[in-house]
């Protein structure tokens, strides 16, 4: 198992990569889809909270108490990717871009 755990074997999906199963470099299912088709999730949603003190993975459903407002759904818009559509993305009060499409994922960057 050792040898198994080295980035030249990771790639993209990592061990716990929750993209699509059409960009998987391991053409395998991910955890979430197995927890998921087994039903051991009550719902097929996971949340990400990436912060500096409590970072966290919520799998099948929300943990409410994260955030703050009301959660809002968005389709996605391309299979493979966690693409969504959005009207427009605003910094301020100034319109930056949009309509467009943008790609949502999680990055964490800790400081060394």
């Amino acid at each position: 198992m050792a040898d198994y755990l080295n980035s030249d074997n990771l790639g993209p999906d990592g061990l716990m990569g929750l993209g699509f199963p059409i960009v998987s470099v391991f053409d395998k299912p991910t955890v979430f889809e197995n927890l998921v088709t087994s039903h051991q999730t009550t719902k097929a949603v996971f949340a990400v909270k990436l912060n500096t003190h409590d970072p966290e993975l919520t799998l099948g459903g929300l943990n409410l108490g994260a955030f703050d407002g009301t959660p809002v759904y968005t389709p996605v818009t391309q299979d493979g990717f966690w693409q969504i559509k959005f009207s427009s993305f605003k910094v301020g009060d100034s319109v930056v871009a949009g309509p467009t499409h943008a790609l949502v994922d999680t990055v964490r960057l800790e400081s060394i």
